[in-house]
């Protein structure tokens, strides 16, 4: 089905960002909605012509990531917290040592 999207440095995503499917789908959705109000179809057209435009553009503008995306991130910076971790606790056995 669609792809969860979350914005990105946002450890929790919010409802917005939880609803949208992909750009390609959401765009779509939002240009038929929209061209619907419009009854004339040579100007339906041309609104759902400029709305793509529009929309694409603004999609493209902002700092979305998929939800495979996010995931792939959040595996990483756990491996890297774990890394962390075990670091600090080395660090700390060698601190005791040299200390004795």
């Amino acid at each position: 089905m669609g792809h969860k999207c979350y914005i990105s440095g946002s450890s929790t995503p919010t409802r917005l960002q939880t609803e949208t499917m992909n750009d390609q789908t959401l765009i779509e959705r939002f240009i038929q909605q929209a061209s619907q109000l419009v009854n004339n179809s040579e100007l339906r057209e041309d609104v759902e012509s400029k709305l793509r435009i529009l929309a694409t553009s603004t999609f493209s503008k902002m700092d979305i990531v998929t939800r495979e995306e996010f995931e792939a991130q959040t595996a990483v910076l756990e491996r890297t917290r774990k890394k962390l971790d075990e670091l600090e606790q080395q660090l700390a056995a060698l601190s005791a040592s040299v200390e004795s």
